[in-house]
């Protein structure tokens, strides 16, 4: 990132600091799970002080691997190490440590509807409400509600569901929720399809879906003791 403060792509020195052969930008060595810089011989300038101008500064990005051994509230250790050779011809390594805390996005589906009975014909509001009850933020969201005799929920068959329209209530900044993938106005192919690109940490948002019980629907539907159930899910990274 930087030698002796000066952050000039190329540069080999600056600061008190010369006679590196490791530029600002280049990269490191990865071999595994381990990435080493050379530096090379580098002199020193004394001028009592240590400050920037005495520091060399590397910046390494590094991604924790989406397994179950890396679960929220866990704590990942990192040593790192400088190894060189004194002006009396000693090898002297000084290592130190640093650590970080695992956190996970955890997001909850809630489901309602603005009525519990309805009969063949009737139009109705269904309100879908993702938030991220997690540690850290979520990305890549995708909502489905499929309303077809074939929902892969395992759900009765909704055919005879239709979705009019599907809205986005609230949404924080950054969600971008897109909702332009739903079909609508057909009943046994009737899908709502939402995509969020990011939800922080107690973000929200919430989706009207209205949609309209087919008047022509045999056998009758929600009526009486007949109950269809339905179920949503979210996916994400």
């Amino acid at each position: 990132v930087s030698i002796g403060g000066n952050t000039t792509n190329g540069a080999t020195d600056g600061g008190n600091l010369s006679g590196g052969t490791l530029a600002v930008g280049a990269s490191g060595t990865v071999m595994g799970n381990t990435v080493t810089f050379t530096f090379g011989d580098i002199a020193n300038t004394p001028d009592s002080t240590t400050d920037e101008a005495d520091r060399i500064r590397v910046q390494i990005t590094a991604r924790l691997t989406d397994d179950p051994a890396n679960a929220d509230g866990q704590t990942k250790v990192n040593t790192g190490q400088i190894d060189y050779t004194d002006s009396g011809g000693t090898v002297i390594t000084l290592p130190d440590t640093s650590s970080v805390d695992v956190v996970e996005p955890n997001l909850d589906l809630t489901k309602s509807f603005s009525e519990t009975e309805v009969v063949r014909g009737t139009t109705l509001d269904m309100t879908l409400t993702v938030t991220n009850n997690g540690t850290a933020p979520a990305y890549d969201i995708v909502l489905t509600d499929i309303f077809n005799n074939t929902n892969p929920s395992g759900d009765a068959d909704l055919s005879n569901v239709q979705v009019n329209s599907v809205t986005i209530t609230s949404e924080p900044t950054g969600a971008n929720t897109d909702v332009s993938g739903s079909v609508t106005g057909a009943y046994g192919t009737s899908t709502v399809n939402a995509t969020m690109d990011r939800l922080l940490v107690g973000e929200s948002v919430t989706l009207t879906v209205n949609i309209t019980v087919n008047p022509n629907a045999t056998p009758v539907p929600l009526i009486g003791v007949d109950t269809l159930t339905n179920a949503a899910t979210v996916n994400y990274d």
